[in-house]
């Protein structure tokens, strides 16, 4: 049968629905926005922008953006499981892009073949080859439990911040920083630096910033010029999952 992990923020709804892999997504004033290549299931609405029809928003300023968006990461790290999404049949995030009212993460047919059926999602460590263990729960769609091979019950807090970065450097090399930081929360990363790979916070201080790197894929480097105060952060691999957080396939 299919393994399914969800969060649904709102009764349901004949709104529309598309289904498959993640193409791009964005974050940016704490909106996120992101595109999926599957193919819409019924009509949008009139709100949608012509060329934004598999595109949806959300909002990580309230509780049902926030709990989305780790799926949404997960649905980007782990090719064989397909992000179903439901719109919300109103564009209140993004102006022209359908708000997102449901996030689901199905297993692909390629892993729910019949040879696959009966076999349970795996977490694996950030390189996808090396199991961490058997997939249990997930909850508040951050934490994960999954058993390991002693058949101890564990949790995997799944949450990583993806901010802006700034530099003292001119070309967004040298130590990385932040004009934030979130105790709550452990790790940070940006995918256009290092590869994406974790961060962790290690101080603050006011300083001089002469280039940034958005959070948006693909990003160039910026030329800028401010002075403020600055969350400076540094590589640190998870003490489970690597470079990376794990995975589920």
């Amino acid at each position: 049968m299919k393994k399914i992990f969800s969060i649904v923020a709102i009764l349901w709804s004949t709104a529309s629905m598309a289904s498959g892999n993640i193409e791009i997504i964005s974050v940016e004033d704490q909106k996120v926005r992101f595109s999926i290549d599957g193919d819409l299931s019924s009509q949008l609405p009139t709100c949608v922008s012509t060329g934004n029809e598999n595109h949806y928003a959300l909002s990580l300023e309230n509780e049902t953006g926030r709990a989305m968006y780790p799926l949404l990461l997960t649905g980007i790290a782990t090719p064989s499981l397909n992000v179903s999404v439901t719109g919300a049949e109103d564009c209140a995030v993004i102006d022209g892009v359908q708000r997102a009212n449901k996030v689901e993460l199905v297993a692909s047919q390629s892993h729910a073949s019949p040879d696959n059926l009966d076999k349970p999602l795996v977490v694996y460590k950030s390189d996808g080859v090396t199991p961490v263990g058997k997939f249990a729960s997930i909850e508040s769609n951050r934490y994960v439990s999954y058993v390991d091979d002693s058949g101890m019950v564990k949790i995997l807090d799944t949450r990583v911040a993806n901010y802006e970065l700034y530099f003292e450097s001119a070309d967004c090399s040298g130590v990385p920083h932040a004009d934030r930081y979130v105790s709550s929360i452990k790790y940070m990363s940006n995918k256009n630096f290092e590869n994406g790979k974790l961060m962790t916070y290690v101080g603050s201080g006011n300083k001089r910033l002469l280039s940034k790197l958005s959070s948006q894929i693909d990003s160039a480097c910026e030329s800028i010029n401010e002075y403020i105060r600055a969350y400076s952060y540094e590589l640190k691999e998870h003490e489970i999952c690597g470079n990376k957080m794990c995975i589920l396939k």
